[in-house]
């Protein structure tokens, strides 16, 4: 984990360096070990370092490489750098330290752009290439590293986080209102590349690399994951070859000079990362697990299962309920992008306590998205019946008050049975974009409308922006059947511009890195090789990588039903925030910002607050947009 910031002026411009201290200052939380500056005329790179590969000076950056016309600033772990440098050894490069940097930096000077494509990890990376006068930005292939930028006037900011951007002088803060529709729409309150939530500032798409030159930014994909083609293969053979793949893989981020440990919950996809690294680590893993008072949402006594079946050095903290929701206000003010998703607490206060005995952590992340573990996925295999039943069975569910009386677990810490019934239900006849965004969005595309102003609606366009943002995801994915290309959907939705977001910004908050060894592209390519129906098999959802499993998991993990953190924030929403809610969603403060339709929501809090309907992803996703707006345009 470090973070990287810097900028490129038009020619006749020099780069200023208190600016650059000032930017790279921001994500101090990214690398508390060290920190550097290099200025190179017009341009400037930055870099703050949590040491994890190499402590000595030598790793410092910015680092040059070879001939000392290449410089990098760089955040992540390439994890075969050590096979790379045997190549650029035998070529006759020289290297002063032991970390990958020096090797990515040499690499590109050696083969250019295509050296990129050689690294397996995750990175974000900035090189500036003195001779050609050129900045090189990249982003590893499933985004786990975050990189933004800002042009405007031949000027080019760059940084980890938007924050270091937003140091810059020249960046004014101002809405873009058409990350308002995606926000409300992608996963559980997530903004995805190319957007962000200010006008000017944008995200380098994962898998992706741009060239800056002569104040013209040419972005182009290096990694193409939807023209994998399906492969024939026996069930025991994708067992045992997946198998293999997320053995190496474990293996390979084990690599570090600081301690290293894992998040254990005591589900299948993390304790699958935890028994392989007991395999592989010379002594027992130390694996980390936070709990709570309240059961609905503790998690820990699953954790504490899978550490005994396993034999790990098992570490847990309990916190209060009233302790997670104290997080809130800490956890909002850090963020410079709203992310709805309320996992996040829990995760800040996981990796918080993880950070108290190790520097590393490895996680389970991606295993749903390569692999099929979301329900959704039996949703949209149910919904392929629905046009062969007769109209009038459903026609009693298109009424909303119908619906609601079918309500079933009004205070429920999870989503009710009939909530996700009116979802499944009201997607039958819609195209699989359309009917995707519905189920798994915090309100209906058809309701988003009524949230907003006439004038915002009218800036925003008549098509909705999170419908075409996710048709251009599913046109790439046109030669996967519907389950890849809903796994597809995922991966680059909900896990890239949500998931890897929260677990970045929660860790990195707390000086963490977190590795995550189900996304290599080995691993992804594969699972994207093999029949949908090693995924899904009848309703049995990863199939194939529960067989895997089966091989050094307990039965009773692997079988456990998939939980997350169900945080109870549509009782939170009823009690402890209420007053919270009615402030900060209330007609005086809505009007003025001209931003939502105080009418509807009004109607929303009401239905909620009377338990009449749950209500509670829309109504978090608006709080946390206040507490945003209030932080940075207020």
């Amino acid at each position: 984990m470090c973070g990287i910031t810097g900028f490129v002026n038009p020619p006749d411009k020099k780069a200023s360096l208190s600016t650059l201290k000032r930017m790279n200052k921001t994500i101090v939380h990214r690398g508390p070990d060290d920190g550097g500056e290099k200025i190179f005329g017009n341009a400037a790179l930055a870099n703050r370092r949590l040491a994890v590969i190499d402590l000595t000076a030598e790793a410092r950056q910015p680092m040059p490489s070879f001939n000392k016309k290449i410089w990098i600033a760089y955040n992540g772990e390439v994890y075969n750098f050590k096979k790379l440098k045997e190549g650029l050894l035998k070529k006759g490069y020289r290297f002063r330290s032991t970390s990958d940097t020096e090797v990515i930096v040499n690499l590109y000077q050696e083969y250019g752009l295509s050296a990129i494509k050689r690294l397996r990890g995750m990175f974000a990376l900035s090189v500036w290439d003195n001779q050609k006068k050129q900045l090189i930005l990249a982003r590893d292939r499933f985004g786990i590293k975050p990189l933004h930028y800002y042009l405007k006037n031949d000027l080019l900011i760059f940084g980890s986080e938007i924050k270091a951007i937003l140091a810059h002088p020249a960046v004014k803060k101002s809405l873009c209102h058409k990350s308002l529709s995606p926000y409300f729409s992608i996963g559980f309150g997530a903004i995805p590349s190319p957007f962000t939530i200010f006008s000017d500032i944008k995200k380098l798409p994962p898998a992706h690399y741009a060239v800056f030159k002569n104040g013209k930014l040419t972005i182009k994909k290096y990694w193409y994951l939807e023209k994998i083609k399906e492969v024939k293969i026996s069930e025991n053979e994708a067992k045992e070859k997946l198998l293999k793949l997320i053995k190496q893989s474990v293996k390979n981020q084990l690599v570090s000079d600081v301690p290293l440990g894992a998040f254990l919950s005591g589900g299948i996809d993390s304790s699958m990362v935890t028994a392989l690294m007991s395999e592989s680590a010379s002594q027992k893993p130390k694996t980390f697990t936070i709990g709570f008072d309240d059961p609905s949402f503790d998690e820990s006594k699953y954790a504490q299962l899978a550490a005994e079946k396993l034999g790990t050095d098992h570490h847990i903290k309990r916190f209060k309920t009233k302790e997670l929701l104290k997080t809130l206000s800490e956890v909002v003010k850090k963020l410079d992008e709203p992310i709805a998703d309320a996992s996040i607490l829990p995760t800040y206060l996981l990796s918080k306590f993880t950070r108290q005995h190790v520097t590393v952590a490895l996680s389970g992340d991606g295993g749903d998205e390569l692999f099929a573990g979301y329900p959704t996925y039996i949703a949209h295999k149910l919904n392929r019946i629905f046009p062969f039943l007769p109209a009038f069975l459903f026609k009693p569910f298109s009424s909303l008050e119908i619906l609601n009386k079918l309500w079933l677990a009004k205070h429920s810490p999870n989503l009710s049975f009939s909530y996700k019934l009116k979802r499944l239900i009201s997607g039958w006849n819609k195209t699989l974009a359309r009917r995707h965004l519905n189920f798994v969005g915090p309100i209906p595309l058809e309701q988003k409308l009524n949230l907003f102003t006439s004038e915002i609606n009218q800036k925003v366009g008549e098509k909705d922006q999170a419908l075409i943002w996710a048709e251009n995801i599913f046109k790439l994915a046109k030669d996967f059947d519907q389950q890849k290309a809903l796994q597809f959907f995922d991966l680059y939705s909900y896990l890239s511009e949500q998931g890897l977001v929260k677990s970045d910004r929660a860790s990195s908050f707390n000086s963490l890195e977190v590795r995550v060894p189900f996304l290599t592209c080995e691993i992804a390519e594969f699972a994207f090789s093999l029949p949908s129906s090693f995924k899904i098999h009848g309703f049995k959802l990863k199939y194939i990588f529960k067989k895997a499993a089966a091989d050094i998991l307990p039965k009773e993990i692997i079988e456990r039903p998939k939980k997350g953190f169900g945080i109870p924030i549509h009782t939170w929403l009823r009690t402890s925030l209420k007053k919270e809610l009615l402030e900060k969603l209330s007609k005086r403060r809505l009007e003025k910002q001209g931003i939502f339709n105080y009418q509807s929501i009004s109607q929303l809090i009401n239905e909620h607050l009377s338990s009449q309907t749950d209500h509670r992803m829309i109504l978090w996703s608006l709080l946390i947009f206040q507490y945003w707006y209030e932080n940075y345009l207020q």
